[in-house]
């Protein structure tokens, strides 16, 4: 993605496999568009961003995550 500012909602709850789908155009020319379709390969925190920890549900989680997709 171009933009690595957008934000995503704390309480999302994503896994490796859990499918996933483009909202955005920036990518049309490799075929990664609007309502294409994709999968969760990894989940890793940004190095250069502190770790944020929050609790949703009675569970602790991490924030400031990178989200790994497979097309």
């Amino acid at each position: 993605m171009k933009d690595q500012h957008k934000q995503v909602d704390p309480a999302l709850k994503l896994y490796v496999g859990c499918h996933c789908m483009i909202i955005d155009n920036d990518d049309i020319s490799k075929g990664r568009a609007n309502g294409t379709l994709c999968r969760v390969v990894g989940v890793k925190r940004k190095s250069d961003q502190p770790l944020k920890r929050k609790n949703y549900d009675g569970k602790k989680y991490t924030l400031q995550m990178l989200v790994m997709l497979r097309f």
